[in-house]
């Protein structure tokens, strides 16, 4: 099945230092506990971030998702943390509804995929979660789209952002050569559909940790998402690259746009998808609203 892109480049021992801490503490905490589906109008955005099983980067996904967990903390987001081993998708649908930034780390399943000759989203584009409570780094069960859409309910204005996921931003998995521009852009339109649905206005894509501090962008900014998502990171994909970055109109969700910025030598690596003129101001004011019930 497929696993998850090794493409962060940094110093490893802090990161494997501070994860198994962060791990410990996992095991110890299942998940937060379930509150009102979302803040009071007008209130903190309800942030919840997601870590899935990931085999031997499983602790590098801990580390890096309770260090952007802190940072919404910091800028006054009501963050929920649903951490590996105890990352299974009850535990998700308890915290996720209303919540207006997700965050998910883990593996990444999407289509089109050599796994698959026709789009299956029972478990492609989607999540990769603990099939229990307590269940290793190697075992996890698919959440695609489809689940994504028929029970999930995010806030007005939601922002998703899916990090070191394959095929989420367009490349395929470590080893895979980079593919058509033509195949990126499903990939990238297919892995935002599910969230879109379920009441997001922007999903981004990200392989690389980015450099922008997206929760503090999305509170105290009045920028676009178009506008954070073309934030510089010195020509590394940790930031906007420029190179040959392209705007579609999506196939799957009518209205939404897809823009994709590749670098030469990595391929298809940042990825953002939706109503790329919606601005944070908006972010904020769709808090706490009343979200659309599930049919």
């Amino acid at each position: 099945m497929p696993n998850t892109t090794r493409v962060q480049r940094r110093s490893r021992r802090s990161v494997v230092a501070s994860a198994v801490l962060l791990a410990l503490m996992a095991a110890l905490v299942p998940f937060a506990s379930p509150r009102a589906a979302g803040a009071e109008p007008g209130g903190a955005p309800k942030a919840v971030f997601i870590v899935g099983p990931t085999n031997g980067l499983t602790a590098s996904n801990l580390a890096d998702a309770e260090a952007m967990a802190s940072q919404a903390e910091d800028v006054g987001m009501d963050a929920r943390r649903v951490f590996f081993p105890h990352a299974t998708w009850q535990n998700v649908l308890a915290n996720v509804q209303g919540a207006s930034f997700v965050v998910y780390m883990g593996h990444g399943y999407g289509w089109p995929s050599h796994y698959t000759r026709a789009l299956t989203e029972s478990r492609q584009n989607g999540m990769g979660l603990n099939p229990f409570s307590g269940s290793g780094k190697s075992q996890y069960t698919y959440y695609g789209a489809k689940p994504i859409r028929q029970n999930i309910r995010l806030a007005p204005n939601a922002v998703v952002l899916l990090n070191h996921l394959c095929y989420a931003a367009g490349n395929g998995e470590a080893g895979m050569p980079i593919p058509s521009e033509d195949i990126a852009r499903q990939r990238v339109d297919n892995m935002a559909n599910g969230w879109l649905a379920a009441g997001a206005r922007a999903v981004f894509a990200f392989t690389w940790t980015q450099k922008l501090d997206y929760p503090r962008a999305l509170m105290t900014t009045d920028l676009s998402m178009d506008q954070l998502f073309m934030s510089p990171g010195g020509g590394s994909p940790s930031g906007f690259v420029g190179w040959r970055n392209r705007r579609f109109q999506s196939e799957r969700t009518p209205g939404a746009v897809n823009h994709l910025d590749p670098r030469y030598r990595h391929g298809y690596l940042r990825a953002l998808s939706g109503d790329l003129s919606m601005n944070a101001a908006e972010f904020r004011a769709g808090a706490g609203s009343l979200v659309q019930p599930l049919r």
